[in-house]
């Protein structure tokens, strides 16, 4: 990669990540000269909870083909209200709720990351949910 393609604010984990298909985030390139291609080389794969928190993009959320898509999204908000520990906690997968996981893949690993992220002493993602007042209200324990 030759090209400075990364500056305050635009990181090759918010413009070369996986979680935006194999093109990466298509609101990063002009189509001349910065594209996936000369700035990522290769998707960015998050290596821990704190990495994948902190490039996580709630616009690959809710991309869904249904003829009601808020039902979607009221079933995965109902699931981590009354069933935090299957939707709701560190141990939240797309197989233990699949409410959430209709809205994407990527969104129960979000979860469980911020989830993970609060249950440690010091959270390091930048992740305003992580850390602070919100860690006392975590209903999902």
């Amino acid at each position: 990669v030759a090209l400075d393609c990364w500056t305050d604010g635009i990181t090759r984990g918010q413009c070369c990540n996986a979680i935006f298909g194999p093109g990466g985030n298509s609101h990063c390139w002009d189509g001349g000269d910065f594209t996936f291609e000369s700035c990522c080389g290769e998707s960015y794969q998050a290596s821990d909870c704190s990495a994948f928190v902190t490039h996580f993009s709630f616009s690959v959320v809710g991309a869904i083909r249904t003829a009601n898509p808020g039902e979607v999204w009221e079933s995965c908000a109902r699931a981590m209200d009354l069933e935090g520990h299957r939707c709701n906690s560190v141990n939240t997968t797309t197989r233990s709720c699949p409410e959430c996981g209709r809205l994407s893949m990527y969104l129960p690993q979000y979860i469980q990351c911020v989830r993970l992220e609060q249950a440690r002493a010091t959270p390091s993602a930048s992740c305003p949910a992580c850390s602070g007042a919100d860690r006392a209200t975590d209903g999902g324990g």
